[in-house]
C-alpha cells in the first residue's frame, strides 16, 4: 500500500471520528438543554434553540466534509506529481 493510500484511510479515519463526535456532542447539547428549557418542544424558545444548535453542528458537518474533499484532492496531487 502507498503512503498516499494510508494517508488517505487516516484522513477517512479521522473525518469518521470527527463526524461521530459531533453526532454525539449534539445529541449531549439537545439534553442538556431538555433540563435547562424543558421537555416542552412547543415553547418559541425551545424552537429557537433547537434551531440554532441543529444548524451550528450542521454548519460543523459541512465543514469537516469540505475539509476531507480538500485533503483528497491535495493527496490525488501529491500522488500524482
Amino acid at each position: 500500500m502507498s503512503i498516499f493510500r494510508t494517508m488517505n484511510s487516516y484522513k477517512n479515519l479521522i473525518q469518521d471520528g470527527i463526524e461521530r463526535s459531533v453526532d454525539v456532542i449534539e445529541d449531549i447539547h439537545l439534553t442538556l438543554s431538555d433540563v435547562v428549557l424543558g421537555r416542552d418542544g412547543l415553547s418559541v424558545e425551545r424552537k429557537l434553540h433547537d434551531s440554532q444548535v441543529t444548524g451550528v453542528y450542521q454548519v460543523v458537518r459541512e465543514l469537516n466534509q469540505q475539509v476531507g474533499v480538500s485533503a483528497s484532492v491535495l493527496l490525488g496531487s501529491l500522488e500524482a506529481s
